[in-house]
């Protein structure tokens, strides 16, 4: 099957142009739950030091810099095919990280990925998604994996209540997602896989309403339930817990895989 993608390069120039330039500034002062979980997995899974870590599709560079403080950390590298992701990856790493980085200019499926490297830590965050075809996307991150390197891929959960409130506040960005990548069922061939250990496939963070933080279509009956959703009901999720310690595909607002490369 030919790989095909629900966004495209202008898509993600447009994007990092229009919407991160501020917020690619500055490094990142405050573990969320994803650097968390991506510190527990780096810690735990890899015991030797000095490791080279890949983000795919790691424009603008934020999350790859905080991976290199680190201290088993020794060189951390991007690829993405962005132009202007490429550009603020840049300046951000130039001005701001302080270990060896290499950045890469490739389109991961049309490239030839002899001229990489492998890497001991391959991971991507919300990569795998916008692809039709699930089982070559990871089998590129696979590619360019050392044999005893960890590949980390998380990517969002747009299925039951979250899908419901997508469809409300966020149609078009729902569109650039292929849900089905977000069903564990279609990853549970990697158990069969003779080079591959699954070391965890989890549905993670409970009910998060701060991802629904979108409003496309700006009417006023959408501005209301908006304004009702942000002000009145995220305060009693966050105050009572509800759902927030709830992990299944109809609440989660995060998937994580974690295999090892035999």
């Amino acid at each position: 099957m030919k790989q095909s993608s629900r966004t495209t390069k202008g898509y993600w120039d447009k994007y990092w142009k229009d919407c991160i330039e501020d917020e690619s500034i500055n490094p990142i002062q405050e573990k969320g739950l994803i650097l968390q979980e991506l510190e527990r997995l780096i810690n735990s899974h890899i015991k030797k030091r000095n490791l080279s870590v890949l983000e795919i599709g790691g424009a603008p560079g934020r999350i790859c810099e905080w991976i290199s403080r680190l201290d088993n950390v020794q060189n951390i590298n991007i690829i993405d095919y962005s132009t202007e992701g490429i550009r603020q990856s840049e300046l951000f790493l130039n001005n701001n990280c302080c270990c060896e980085y290499s950045i890469y200019k490739l389109d991961i499926f049309e490239s030839n990925f002899n001229i990489l490297p492998t890497f001991d830590i391959v991971y991507s965050l919300g990569f795998v998604e916008h692809f039709n075809d699930l089982q070559l996307s990871i089998q590129k991150h696979l590619d360019v994996t050392q044999k005893g390197g960890i590949i980390i891929i998380g990517l969002p959960v747009f299925l039951g209540v979250n899908k419901l409130i997508g469809k409300i506040f966020s149609p078009n960005n729902l569109k650039t997602h292929y849900l089905r990548n977000m069903e564990m069922r279609n990853w549970q061939y990697l158990h069969k896989m003779i080079n591959v250990k699954v070391i965890e496939m989890n549905y993670i963070g409970g009910f998060n309403p701060n991802v629904h933080w979108r409003l496309e279509k700006r009417n006023y009956l959408n501005i209301i339930i908006y304004k009702v959703f942000h002000r009145i009901i995220k305060p009693i999720i966050y105050k009572l817990k509800i759902l927030r310690s709830k992990n299944s595909k109809y609440f989660s607002y995060y998937m994580l895989v974690v295999l090892k490369k035999l």
